[in-house]
C-alpha cells in the first residue's frame, strides 16, 4: 500500500534548453500599461510565423526565442543573450514551453479537439451521451481514445469531459505532468432557441465555434446585419462568415432580421471587454447544481477511472515522441509518481494521531484528546467556555412563538450539558418592519448574545436591504453585542443534535472561547498570521489578518475597507497592521499565510518589515502562499491479488510536490460533499520567503485546517485564511466591527 500522486515523471531529467534573450525597443511608441500587451503580441505573431516557440519577457521588455532573430519594423533589437531555459530563474518561461509543448501533441493529430490554452483544459470532440460509450480504435483521434466519451442528456444539458494539465519539476529537475479529468455543462439549445427572454444578466454563455466564455449582458438595438464600426464596419452576419464560423447554408438560413446580444468578456486587466453577437452562436453554461445529483454522480469519473485514463493518455504522448521540447522527445514514466518516506508524512500518526485538546468535562478532571472534533463534543467536552452565565435575548416574530421557545429551550438544556448556563429573554419584532427592527434592536437591554430567529433568506431575493438578517446584525455590531441567526426553515425541522453541536461552538466562538486547541505543536513558530483580501464589483474592497498563537489559539483579527484595483493589500495598511501586530506581542519566529498569490507590493512591505522587526526580537519569518486551486490530485494504490486498485486517501498526508512547494490532504476518503466519487482537492503551499522546512509548514497548514472552531465540517483550509476570508466578505457587508478585535470575539461565524 503506498500513497500516489496522480502524475508522471519524465525519464530524463532536463537539464538544458539554449535559448536567447533578445532585449528589443518598440518601434511606435505604445503606453506604459499596454507595453506588455505589445511585447505579448509580437511575441505570438513571431511564434505563428516561424512556428517555433517564442515567448515574451514584457517585465524585462525582451523576446525570448530558440531560433535567430532580426529587428523589424515593430523592434528594435538592443542587445542579446544566451540562457538556458531549464534553469530556475526561467522557471515560468519554461513552463510556458511545456504548456505549449501538450498543446502541439494534440493539435497535430488527425481529428484535433477544442483547446483552452489559458485555462489548462482539452475537451472531448463529442458532447456526453448517458446511454454508451465511444471507444474508438484510431490512435490519431486522441481524445476519443484517450478521453472516453462518456454524455449525459437531461432536458436541454449536455456535458464535456475534458483534460487538465500542469507541470512542475521535482528536486533532480525531472518534469512532472499532471494530469486530471473534469466535466463542463452547457445547454444543447443555442440562446435564440431557449428564448432570449429567459436569461439573466451576467448568464455565463459559451462560443458554438471555439468555446470561449461570455456573459450575458442583454438583448441590442442592433440587427446582426448591421454595419459595426469595431468590425471593419462589416455586420455581425459579415464578420463570422469570413472566420468560418458561420456557413453558406447558416448565412442563408438566419434571419437579417434578428436582434444580437450585448456580451462582455473577461479581462486580464480587471475591466471586461464588452461586444455583441449572434444568439444563434451562443449556448448557455450551467452549474452542476442545476441537475439532477444522480446523473451528476453517474457520469462522475472516480479516481480509479481518472488513473486508467491517464494511463492512456500517457501512452498517447509517449507514441511517436509525441511531447518535446525543442526538438528534444520526452519520454513519461508509466506508473504514477510515488515519493520517498522522507518527502511524505502522515501527519495525524504516532503521538499526533489524537491531536485535538478538549481540556477537562464540567464533572471530570481528566482532558480528553481525539482525531475529530466531533469525538470530543459527543462526550460535552470543550477546551474553553463561559464561567458564567450567558446573559441573552431570543428575537422572534409573535406567530413563531411556540417553536422559537421549543427551540431555545432545547438549545439551553444542550448547553447545559456542556457546563454553561444560558439566560433567555424574549423580545417580540416584525421581521417585515425595517424601522421596527432597528428600534427592537437599539432598546434591548445590555446582554451577551442575541438569538434571532429570521425568515429564509429566499423571501427577500428581491430585496436583500430587507432581509432582517443583515438589518440585524448591523445593528447588533454597532452595539458589539454578537449574535446567532436561525433560520424559519431551522425551527420547522426543530433541534438537531448534528447542526446542534455546530451552533454551540459557534455561539462559543463568538463568545469569544475556543472549543479545543492543537496538542502537540509543529516547528518553532509561535504566532501565525493570516491575510487574506476581499473583491466585490471588480474592485478590492475588504482586507483582514486573522492571528493565532502556536496551539491555533485567537490572538486577534483585522478587517479593513480601501479601494484598490487589483486584489492586493494596500501596503500602508499592511505595513501597519503587522507593526500594531508585533509592538503588543513581540515574538522570536512568526508565519504568514497568504490567501493565494503574495502580490509584489505586499511582498516588498514584508521585506521591509522584517529587516526592520529583527532589531526588535524577530529571528525567523516565513511566508506561504496557501491555494486552493489547482489540478493535483492524490490516489491510495493497494494490490490485491495481483491487481493494482486506485482509491481515494484519507486526509492528512503531506509531501514534497516541487522544489518550493508542498501539496497536503486536509480533506479525504468519504469526506467530499458532491459524490462518493469525488477526488478530493488538495491544497498546495508555496514558500516565499523564510528557509523553514517544507513539510513543517505543511504540517502546520494541516493542524490549523483542524481548528476551524465554529463547525464540525471538515473544511479544507487553515483558519488562518478561512476566517481572513470570511472576516474580509462580512466586511464588504458592514457586519464587523473596524479595526485589531483583541475581544477574541468571532463575529463572522
Amino acid at each position: 500500500m503506498s500513497l500516489r500522486e496522480l502524475s508522471f515523471v519524465s525519464q530524463n531529467p532536463i537539464t538544458s534548453l539554449p535559448f536567447t534573450r533578445y532585449r528589443i525597443k518598440l518601434i511606435q511608441a505604445v503606453e506604459q500599461s499596454e507595453q506588455s500587451r505589445a511585447i505579448g503580441k509580437i511575441a505570438r505573431d513571431l511564434e505563428w510565423q516561424y512556428k517555433s516557440p517564442i515567448l515574451a519577457d514584457s517585465t524585462n521588455s525582451s523576446i525570448l526565442s530558440s531560433i535567430s532573430l532580426s529587428s523589424s519594423d515593430q523592434y528594435e533589437i538592443l542587445s542579446t543573450e544566451s540562457i538556458d531555459l531549464a534553469s530556475p530563474s526561467y522557471e515560468r518561461f519554461f513552463f510556458e514551453l511545456c504548456n505549449s509543448a501538450i498543446i502541439d501533441a494534440f493539435k497535430k493529430v488527425k481529428n484535433p479537439p477544442r483547446i483552452d490554452r489559458y485555462k489548462k483544459r482539452i475537451y472531448s470532440n463529442e458532447s456526453f451521451s448517458l446511454e454508451r460509450e465511444d471507444n474508438r480504435d484510431n490512435e490519431d483521434t486522441a481524445l476519443n481514445n484517450d478521453l472516453v466519451v462518456e454524455t449525459q442528456k437531461q432536458d436541454k444539458i449536455e456535458g464535456q469531459k475534458y483534460l487538465t494539465f500542469d507541470f512542475v519539476r521535482d528536486q533532480k529537475q525531472h518534469l512532472v505532468l499532471i494530469l486530471d479529468f473534469a466535466s463542463e455543462y452547457h445547454s444543447r439549445l443555442t440562446i435564440d432557441q431557449i428564448g432570449m427572454s429567459n436569461l439573466e444578466t451576467g448568464q455565463k454563455m459559451v462560443h458554438v465555434y471555439d468555446g470561449r466564455v461570455c456573459h450575458f449582458i442583454g438583448i441590442a438595438e442592433e440587427t446582426i446585419d448591421t454595419k459595426i464600426a469595431d468590425i471593419g464596419n462589416n455586420s455581425l452576419l459579415e464578420f463570422h462568415h469570413q472566420k468560418g464560423n458561420l456557413s453558406d447554408k447558416d448565412l442563408g438560413i438566419l434571419s437579417k432580421d434578428s436582434l444580437a446580444v450585448k456580451v462582455s468578456y473577461p479581462s486580464a486587466k480587471g475591466k471586461p471587454f464588452e461586444a455583441l453577437h449572434i444568439p444563434q452562436l451562443l449556448r448557455t453554461i450551467y452549474d452542476r447544481s442545476q441537475f439532477d445529483d444522480d446523473i451528476y454522480h453517474d457520469n462522475l469519473w472516480n479516481i480509479s477511472k481518472k488513473v486508467h485514463k491517464a494511463f492512456e493518455t500517457i501512452s498517447f504522448l509517449n507514441q511517436r515522441n509525441r511531447f518535446q521540447l525543442l526538438n528534444q522527445p520526452i519520454q513519461f514514466s508509466t506508473k504514477l509518481r510515488e515519493f520517498a518516506p522522507q518527502v511524505c508524512k502522515l501527519f495525524p500518526s504516532g503521538s499526533k494521531a489524537n491531536n485535538l485538546d478538549f481540556g477537562k468535562h464540567p464533572n471530570s478532571e481528566q482532558r480528553l484528546a481525539v482525531s475529530y472534533p466531533r469525538a470530543g463534543l459527543d462526550k460535552y467536552y470543550l477546551l474553553d467556555k463561559p464561567n458564567q452565565p450567558v446573559k441573552s435575548v431570543l428575537l422572534y416574530p409573535l406567530e413563531w412563538q411556540r417553536k422559537a421557545k421549543a427551540y431555545s429551550d432545547k438549545l439551553k438544556d444542550e448547553l447545559h450539558k456542556f457546563g454553561i448556563t444560558l439566560l433567555i429573554a424574549h423580545q417580540v419584532y416584525d421581521p417585515r418592519d425595517k424601522v421596527e427592527i432597528r428600534q427592537v434592536c437599539q432598546k434591548l437591554k445590555e446582554c451577551d448574545f442575541v438569538f434571532a430567529c429570521v425568515p429564509n433568506e429566499s423571501e427577500f431575493s428581491q430585496d436583500s436591504s430587507a432581509d432582517p438578517y443583515k438589518i440585524i446584525k448591523k445593528q447588533l455590531v454597532q452595539r458589539k453585542i454578537p449574535s446567532q441567526m436561525i433560520m424559519k426553515s431551522s425551527l420547522d425541522k426543530g433541534w438537531d443534535k448534528h447542526t446542534g453541536h455546530n451552533l454551540i461552538i459557534g455561539i462559543n466562538a463568538k463568545l469569544g472561547h475556543a472549543s479545543w486547541c492543537i496538542k502537540e505543536t509543529t516547528g518553532t513558530a509561535k504566532s501565525f498570521i493570516g491575510l487574506d483580501v476581499s473583491r466585490k464589483d471588480g474592485k478590492t474592497v475588504g482586507a483582514s489578518a486573522f492571528v493565532l498563537d502556536a496551539h491555533g489559539q485567537l490572538i486577534d483579527w483585522a478587517a479593513s475597507d480601501f479601494q484598490a484595483f487589483q486584489e492586493s493589500f494596500d501596503p500602508e495598511i499592511l505595513e501597519n497592521l503587522l507593526l500594531d501586530f508585533f509592538s503588543a506581542y513581540p515574538t522570536k519566529h512568526l508565519v504568514i499565510h497568504r490567501d493565494g498569490k503574495l502580490q509584489d507590493a505586499e511582498f516588498q512591505v514584508l521585506v521591509k518589515i522584517k529587516n526592520e522587526l529583527a532589531s526588535n526580537g524577530l529571528e525567523k519569518l516565513d511566508v506561504v502562499e496557501v491555494i486552493k486551486s489547482g489540478f493535483c490530485r492524490a490516489v491510495w494504490l493497494q494490490n490485491i491479488d495481483d491487481v493494482d486498485t486506485y482509491t481515494n486517501p484519507k486526509r492528512g498526508w503531506g509531501w514534497l510536490h516541487s522544489h518550493n512547494e508542498a501539496v497536503i490532504l486536509t480533506t479525504g476518503d468519504r469526506e467530499a460533499k458532491v459524490s462518493p466519487n469525488s477526488s478530493p482537492r488538495p491544497l498546495r503551499i508555496k514558500r516565499k520567503m523564510g528557509d523553514t522546512d517544507l513539510l513543517t509548514l505543511a504540517e502546520q497548514v494541516y493542524w490549523l485546517s483542524e481548528m476551524q472552531v465554529g463547525s464540525t465540517q471538515t473544511i479544507r483550509l487553515p483558519i488562518t485564511t478561512y476566517y481572513a476570508d470570511r472576516a474580509a466578505e462580512f466586511a464588504q457587508e458592514g457586519l464587523l466591527p473596524r479595526g485589531i478585535q483583541r475581544d477574541k470575539r468571532l463575529w463572522f461565524l
